[in-house]
């Protein structure tokens, strides 16, 4: 599981928690940190074969770097 703070946002508690439920429940996360780029977030997708993903975003100037990084992952 590849889970990270989207660019511009510095708040990663909700991710923290997340990351911390799944790992204690047998995932391995691979924690990108915060303020992270949508090209970021694809590699680590790639480099690590991820299933899944978990993006987070608190601040609602940065929401629509959610929008964003989707649409890097899927391109």
């Amino acid at each position: 599981v590849v889970v990270a703070t989207v660019k511009g946002d510095i708040h990663d508690l909700g991710k923290n928690i997340v990351a911390a439920l799944l790992e204690n429940n047998g995932y391995k996360i691979v924690d990108l940190g915060k303020d992270v780029d949508p090209e970021v977030i694809v590699q680590a997708i790639k480099d690590n074969k991820a299933a899944l993903v978990g993006i987070c975003s608190l601040m609602t100037t940065t929401m629509p770097q959610i929008d964003n990084t989707i649409a890097a992952i899927r391109a």
